[in-house]
């Protein structure tokens, strides 16, 4: 189980559980100072969840990351991603928007 608790109070709380069919999830709980409301995440994207926050956090650090990534599958190069670092999307996407390719390392980008 994971706490976080902010300035204010309002209480963040991450346990495991399950959903109303019994798959494997993990369970947010946000605590305010009048509800306790579940949101329940499955656990194969509860990554995803975790990088879109890291994602929508980068702004208040400073600008943006990009991912970089040039190298598609094929092992041709293309002129570097454009889309944020930790990007979701299943293909990377140049400058511009003039190519889109599938990249070749995809799990060791920044």
């Amino acid at each position: 189980m994971f706490h976080f608790i902010d300035a204010d109070g309002h209480r963040l709380t991450a346990e495991p559980g399950t959903d109303l069919d019994g798959n494997p999830v993990t369970t947010l709980w946000v605590k305010g100072a009048f509800a306790r409301v579940p949101v329940r995440i499955p656990t194969d994207r509860v990554e995803e969840v975790i990088a879109g926050i890291r994602q929508t956090a980068r702004p208040a650090d400073g600008p943006p990351r990009k991912c970089g990534r040039t190298k598609c599958v094929s092992g041709t190069e293309y002129p570097p991603c454009d889309r944020p670092a930790g990007h979701m999307a299943a293909y990377c996407r140049s400058a511009g928007s003039a190519a889109h390719f599938l990249a070749a390392d995809v799990e060791a980008a920044p």
